[in-house]
């Protein structure tokens, strides 16, 4: 997450295209996998600057083993941009819990129907897709499970992404939520974990035992709320 812009989020912080190209060829070298940049937070949020966009397209054709992938909204512009950064995988996401989805001005049904017609665009583009129901910790477990159903029968997702966006979860939560998220899709799951009360670290090893695979990290506790 140090490159997707949760770097540049922490107060004091902010990179020259040199300083991110000397963190990826770093991450590169150590072997991480995936390296993240944004291509858009989708409806609500402000898009990428002409820099950062300028800095993600040279980013991407570094020639690195590290995939790279591109965060997006639930927004047509978002993808587009991920393909023109021509990356190999996009992350979608949109809100599932319905604090986020009040915040956001959202119903269940539109946050539904975004998250489908966002999949199936960046798949038929070519794009390997992970889909992130932000704020999964804390979504109704009626809904998530509609919303999973919907992705997992409607959609050809790769993998989901289990968030504990504003990081109010327990490794014991985290571990119980990975296995019914589990039980719900057959595909890889990914861990998204924030730091407010000090328990990412913890709550990620907690879904790894409980299932999960890959999980999004940041340097040295870099990043917003990291």
């Amino acid at each position: 997450m140090t490159l997707e812009s949760n770097g540049e989020a922490m107060p004091g912080i902010s990179f020259e295209r040199e300083e991110k190209f000397k963190i990826a060829l770093a991450l590169d070298e150590i072997g991480v996998q995936r390296i993240a940049v944004r291509a858009g937070f989708g409806k609500g949020f402000r898009p990428p600057s002409p820099r950062e966009i300028g800095d993600y397209n040279a980013l991407s054709r570094m020639g690195l083993n590290a995939r790279i992938v591109a965060f997006c909204g639930t927004v047509k512009e978002d993808i587009d941009r991920a393909l023109s950064y021509d990356v190999p995988c996009a992350i979608v996401q949109n809100s599932c819990s319905d604090e986020l989805m009040k915040a956001m001005g959202s119903t269940h049904d539109q946050i539904l129907n975004d998250a489908l017609e966002s999949i199936n665009y960046a798949k038929d583009h070519g794009l390997s897709v992970a889909y992130m129901p932000m704020d999964t910790t804390r979504a109704r477990t009626g809904f998530l499970r509609r919303l999973l159903k919907a992705v997992k029968t409607k959609s050809k997702v790769d993998s989901v992404v289990v968030s504990d966006s504003v990081g109010c979860a327990s490794p014991f939560g985290i571990f119980h939520l990975v296995e019914e998220v589990k039980r719900e899709i057959e595909v890889p799951i990914e861990l998204h974990c924030h730091d407010d009360f000090g328990m990412s670290t913890a709550n990620s090893f907690s879904g790894i035992a409980a299932g999960a695979t890959i999980v999004h990290t940041t340097v040295n506790g870099m990043g917003e709320r990291a």
